[in-house]
């Protein structure tokens, strides 16, 4: 397994290299430190912002939002990265549910 610093060069250098990705995340989620797994995702989705590449935004988006609802405890951001990737997939029921979950929750 790569370091953190060398997988994050491989996806400046390919960011579309989804195992890749899966690799930097295995290794954060290990370390349980979600503010950093946060700050991985954002990173990555700023890598693929002017890419056409809407299937790996919208998982991107909604695990992210997953990290917010459930490991951070940030509603509000939950509800923002739920909401991109709904915009991002409509037709998705699960991603629609998560949303109306949290907003509940808002409430």
């Amino acid at each position: 397994m790569e370091s953190l610093e060398e997988i994050e060069a491989a996806l400046e250098d390919d960011p579309v290299d989804i195992e890749t990705f899966k690799e930097g995340a295995v290794l954060l989620t290990q370390d349980g430190d979600w503010q950093a797994v946060e700050a991985y995702y954002i990173r990555q989705l700023r890598r693929i912002n002017d890419l056409d590449e809407d299937e790996i935004k919208f998982h991107l988006w909604y695990q992210l939002g997953q990290i917010y609802e459930f490991r951070l405890d940030a509603l509000e951001k939950a509800e923002q990265a739920y909401q991109v990737a709904l915009a991002t997939e409509p037709d998705n029921h699960e991603v629609e549910q998560r949303l109306i979950h949290v907003q509940n929750q808002l409430d």
